[in-house]
């Protein structure tokens, strides 16, 4: 069973890195295409549209670039959505494309467990008032006009936002349906005193808290939670409190 869900894990990091060059190739398509628009028009003049595509675009393709080698890192490609939508949130009127954006990447986050630190929820707090802020600043386009696009936003927004809540109430169901105990007597180079050491990531304890409480230094505990978290198959710290939240962690043989 714990190699099966492995073996999911590797197909779902294959994935990651293909969806990362659709977005590369996205990305370009994204600037070639306006660059025409541009052109076309008589429009292709340096000013800060113009700058601002092309900080985003350089911005994007590093974090893609990024994310296709650390396929497991995918708050990364929920950063370049946030990026993507607060730009549009700014500068396009009737492009509610935004909303989508923001959304895809409140999804990623919670996929990878962002929002079980109580820090992480006052964040997304904030990541919702800047994003209002952002579409507040539509107004300047006229008030006529940002009252039409005000209520069609809200539109979308209640929609994603029900996926949201959807995605999470299913991920729950899902987590409830399986088995609440992770033994890691099935795990090759796994040890008892590992039990310890994972109960301790999993009640948010820093690692440098969990070095004093065994008397070692910080870079030992980081290193054998880093091959712990290789063995379970979730790459990092994240990963784990993602896939194991509220597991019970033993050691049967």
């Amino acid at each position: 069973m714990c190699f099966e869900k492995i073996s999911r894990d590797k197909r779902f990091l294959f994935y990651i890195r293909a969806f990362t060059v659709i977005g590369v190739v996205m990305v370009f398509a994204i600037v070639i295409n306006q660059l025409c628009f541009l052109k076309f028009n008589d429009e292709l003049v340096f000013d800060y549209q113009l700058c601002t595509l092309f900080i985003k675009t350089f911005f994007s393709i590093i974090c893609l670039v990024f994310l296709f080698i650390f396929p497991q890192k995918i708050e990364i490609f929920a950063i370049v959505c946030f990026v993507y939508s607060l730009e549009i949130s700014i500068f396009q009127l009737s492009n509610f494309m935004n909303v989508v954006l923001f959304f895809l990447g409140i999804n990623l986050l919670l996929i990878r467990g962002f929002f079980h630190r109580k820090q992480n929820k006052i964040r997304l707090f904030f990541t919702f008032i800047l994003f209002f802020i952002c579409n507040l600043s539509k107004i300047r386009f006229g008030f006529s006009q940002f009252f039409h696009s005000f209520f069609v936003f809200w539109g979308y927004f209640f929609v994603c936002s029900m996926q949201v809540v959807l995605f999470s109430y299913f991920k729950n169901l899902i987590n409830n349906g399986e088995s609440k105990s992770l033994n890691l007597a099935k795990f090759k180079d796994l040890h008892e005193s590992d039990v310890f050491l994972l109960d301790a990531v999993l009640n948010n304890m820093q690692y440098k808290v969990i070095a004093s409480e065994l008397n070692k230094k910080e870079g030992t505990v980081r290193n054998r939670l880093n091959k712990i978290y290789d063995v379970l198959g979730v790459y990092d710290k994240m990963g784990f409190i993602s896939k194991y939240h509220g597991c019970d962690i033993t050691y049967s043989v």
